[in-house]
């Protein structure tokens, strides 16, 4: 946990997902891992959890943009959390 400079807690973390779907009538193995982050109430209820609990999420995409010296500006999505619920099995 962290805290931003007006005091308001915030975690970082990884959220993995893996699933199989059907695409174009063939199946496919889905796998990602996508960069999170939880702000205020929600980052103390998600720092109270076990690590690798299987839950839904629901919030937001937004970016990251990073200036590099001599780079040009790069920018890479991260998931903000808003809600989540523990899920009690695999889906």
């Amino acid at each position: 946990m962290r805290f931003s400079p007006a005091g308001i807690p915030a975690i970082d973390c990884v959220l993995q997902h893996q699933s199989d779907v059907m695409e174009a009538g063939a199946l496919r193995k889905v796998q990602v891992q996508l960069k999170a982050v939880a702000v205020g109430p929600v980052a103390e209820q998600l720092e109270r959890q076990a690590l690798g609990m299987q839950a839904q999420f629901k919030g937001f995409l937004g970016s990251v943009n990073r200036s590099r010296p001599g780079m040009s500006r790069s920018s890479s999505v991260i998931f903000h959390i808003q809600s989540f619920a523990i899920s009690d099995t695999a889906s």
